[in-house]
């Protein structure tokens, strides 16, 4: 609850009812404070005969209202100098010191509060104009137009993952109890690399891609042609394949056969994984298998587990992502090719 003092219209109101015999417990239910609030008052008539506040009550103000506006404006013109710097800087501007805490403070009335800062690509200048042209290409296709494209990506799961997300019920003075840690092991235990694709109305199978790692002709011989053009011949007419700028799938040798095959790619702009909302669905993958009541320890269990959880997800969650192109390349848009919520 927050504390605030009495105001003079309410003292007034204690002192008369007081005076005709009332006690503090039913001025203080009827005012909605508590007795030692309406004593304290009460005593403070008696002993200078005003309602009003003594004056100089309360810890003097360290700062001056303009130099909050001050900090809060180098807060928000540096968005990642901390409290301790802030307040290193109010003391050079204006020779006074003042506590990190209460630069908090401070930063707290005005709405700023200290967050782990949100991920995204490092984008270019040329990676931005890419982006916002695109959405402003696509903005106007509805659920039939993205329908028709067959996003595609590959990801990398590791076998134990350290995301920070991960908690533990503990005391204060049991962080280093040793079944409160959480042990990291080097490369995460191992990984296992799957790629696939989705339309709103279906998907691919689930592919493992073993090591070593992915070259234009290993995306060839193991993805395209026993995955991608089967599901081109079996699907809908006039399918678009989508597929990021990773190397082996800009490969000329990748192009010049997926032309002679005769695939349509979409012109994706480099740098966009919050444009494929496959990226959400590696997600919903991995949380399935990390809450499977037997969890993966092996990377074959692993590979078990993902291939049996990708064939459990329904189809309704893959169309849902789909369906959010268009207020993806809206918030392309609005963000001016920057990066998004996505």
């Amino acid at each position: 609850m927050v504390r605030r003092a009495l105001t003079e219209e309410e003292s007034i109101k204690i002192g008369t009812p007081k005076e005709s015999g009332h006690s503090f417990r039913d001025i203080g239910q009827r005012l909605g404070r508590s007795i030692s609030v309406i004593s304290r008052a009460y005593t403070r008539y008696q002993e200078t005969n005003s309602y009003r506040r003594r004056p100089g009550q309360g810890r003097p103000r360290c700062t001056t209202p303009r130099e909050d506006r001050a900090l809060v404006r180098a807060a928000v013109q540096d968005r990642w100098m901390t409290a301790p710097q802030l307040a290193a800087r109010h003391q050079n501007v204006t020779g006074r010191t003042i506590s990190s805490e209460t630069v908090r403070i401070i930063l707290k009335r005005a709405g700023l509060r200290n967050r782990r800062p949100a991920r995204g690509p490092a984008l270019t200048q040329q990676q931005r104009r890419n982006r916002l042209a695109f959405a402003r290409n696509h903005r106007g296709w509805n659920r039939r137009g993205w329908g028709r494209v067959l996003f595609s990506d590959e990801c990398r799961f590791k076998l134990r993952r350290c995301d920070g997300r991960v908690r533990v019920w503990r005391r204060s003075n049991e962080r280093y109890r040793q079944d409160c840690i959480q042990h990291r092991v080097p490369f995460g235990g191992g990984s296992v690399m799957m790629w696939a694709g989705i339309t709103r109305d279906n998907r691919t199978a689930l592919v493992h891609i073993p090591p070593p790692g992915m070259n234009a002709e290993r995306y060839i011989t193991e993805v395209v042609e026993p995955y991608v053009i089967p599901f081109f011949e079996q699907g809908a007419e006039n399918l678009i394949f989508q597929q990021d700028n990773a190397r082996p799938h800009v490969a000329r040798q990748t192009l010049d056969f997926l032309h002679a095959a005769g695939i349509t790619l979409l012109d994706w702009p480099a740098n966009s994984p919050d444009l494929n909302p496959i990226e959400h669905l590696w997600d919903e993958l991995a949380r399935r298998v990390n809450e499977r009541e037997v969890v993966p320890t092996t990377l074959q269990q692993l590979r078990v587990a993902l291939l049996e959880e990708w064939d459990n997800i329904p189809q309704r969650t893959i169309s849902t992502l789909i369906d959010s192109m268009r207020n993806r390349c809206a918030l392309v848009i609005e963000a001016n090719g920057g990066v998004t919520r996505y």
